[in-house]
């Protein structure tokens, strides 16, 4: 978020406050799941443990790509023996 209102060229004090959704209330909607929102800061050993929780789940893996550009002729082409082994 802090990244999004740091490129904005508007002048802080003519942006809208951040307020609560008056649409949703949540002690209304979910009175027996009511959970406690709250920003965190980029330094928050919380959200770096979410983003561990969250990102780390997902598996790493490298594309190898299939074409490469040639200069020479000015178009992409074929890797070869991948391109072969495609069939």
């Amino acid at each position: 978020m802090s990244f999004v209102l740091g490129a904005n060229d508007a002048a802080p004090g003519l942006r809208l406050a951040i307020e609560p959704a008056s649409w949703c209330d949540v002690h209304v909607r979910a009175a027996a799941q009511t959970i406690e929102r709250r920003v965190l800061v980029e330094d928050d050993p919380s959200l770096a443990e979410a983003r561990a929780a969250i990102l780390g789940a997902i598996p790493a893996f490298e594309f190898e790509s299939g074409w490469v550009y040639d200069w020479a002729a000015v178009e992409p082409e074929g890797c070869g023996a991948r391109d072969a082994e495609r069939g």
